[in-house]
């Protein structure tokens, strides 16, 4: 009996052990990572002439491609351009040519650039509103232009804000169901009564709908920026819940137990991986008043504050790269003399030596510079 007793504490110091050097490594592995870190009082903007940024993605190291919709007009409308960040004073950002047949986006959302994976062209991926529907188009990028691959995938009963894909080919939109009545999805969204998911797509459907079972993460309230891992788990940033989701593709649990929330970051918005070497992680653009947001949203001069975060592959930990509160103003790179506000960043880039943020409906990306190792703004 007292052998047996014995066995049985020797397992639970055993086991606390083990915690506890797990918790170590865990918080060692923390404290050597380069957590970025932007230099606001250095930051300008560039590519002033470009209103209503969605979205960003880097091209390669010297081009930023641009996905904006000036919302402000009676029917919004956009296109795609490329901004050049090789010069010190990036211009403007010029609009994207089309081979002959293609699809020009009307009013673009979210983007995705597919890894190239030996390819000799880069895929591209555009969320676009068009006539109050939601199309998926699909484009190859060359050096010179867009190639439209396939004719445009429109995604039935949804309203769609972003997309990603995995290693397999399959894609990943998020998206509001209900592509009728806006305002009452809005509504409904609002109070509770209605939740959304992510849409696994076919990209050989025609019409995918967001009925379909390929749902995931049926649980959202307001599913917006989605990015996947090379371990093939999904992030999804749940703007009104203010959560960071994780769902594992390859978890053999069932559909709903593989999505949990990771963090919490308010207004969570577009995420994008982390284009520096020397951070190996993701970026997630917040709103953090929702309600200034809504003010913002309705007129111009109701600046918008702002966040970046950096957060760890996993979800954990979070660290802020970023904080504005809508009251700073930066100089416009292309002319000194002249200064504008940022509001409401959307969507966020980290290059190894600079962060790109783009502001949902205002002129221009707020560009700065980084350090690395600390965990404060200056």
């Amino acid at each position: 009996m007292v052998n047996r007793a014995s066995s049985v504490w020797s397992s639970a110091v055993f086991g606390i052990a083990a915690l506890w050097m797990a918790s170590a490594v865990s918080l060692a592995a923390q404290a050597d990572t380069d957590w970025p870190v932007a230099v606001k009082s250095a930051c300008d903007i560039v590519g002033a002439n470009v209103r209503g940024t969605e979205d960003i993605a880097l091209i390669d190291e010297t081009r930023l491609l641009v996905s904006a919709t000036d919302r402000r007009m009676e029917v919004p409308r956009g296109g795609l351009c490329v901004l050049d960040i090789a010069s010190n004073n990036a211009g403007n950002c010029r609009p994207v040519s089309y081979t002959d047949g293609s699809t020009p986006p009307a009013a673009p959302h979210g983007i995705f650039l597919v890894p190239a994976r030996g390819a000799s062209k880069t895929q591209l991926l555009v969320i676009d509103h068009f006539d109050g529907r939601s199309r998926l188009l699909q484009f190859e990028l060359t050096a010179t232009d867009l190639h439209e691959t396939r004719a445009p995938l429109m995604l039935e009963g949804a309203t769609a804000n972003d997309v990603t894909a995995d290693s397999v080919g399959q894609y990943f939109v998020s998206a509001l169901r209900g592509d009728g009545d806006l305002r009452w999805t809005w509504f409904a969204t609002l109070l509770g009564l209605k939740r959304h998911s992510v849409l696994l797509v076919n990209p050989r459907s025609t019409t995918p709908n967001s009925e379909e079972r390929e749902s995931v993460c049926r649980r959202l309230r307001f599913p917006n920026g989605v990015a996947m891992d090379s371990r093939h788990r999904l992030y999804i940033g749940d703007t009104l819940s203010g959560q960071l989701y994780l769902w594992d593709e390859l978890a053999t649990s069932g559909t709903e137990q593989r999505c949990w929330a990771v963090a919490s970051i308010p207004g969570a918005d577009n995420i994008n991986l982390s284009d520096s070497r020397r951070f190996d992680g993701m970026l997630v653009a917040g709103h953090p008043d929702l309600w200034r947001f809504r003010e913002h949203r309705k007129s111009a001069a109701a600046c918008s504050p702002s966040t970046v975060h950096a957060v760890a592959l996993g979800g954990s930990p979070v660290k802020t790269v970023l904080e504005l509160t809508g009251r700073e103003r930066f100089p416009d790179a292309s002319d000194a003399s002249r200064s504008r506000a940022f509001c409401a960043g959307s969507s966020a880039v980290l290059t190894d030596d600079y962060l790109y943020v783009g502001q949902v409906f205002g002129d221009g990306v707020l560009r700065c510079p980084v350090r690395y190792g600390s965990r404060e703004n200056d």
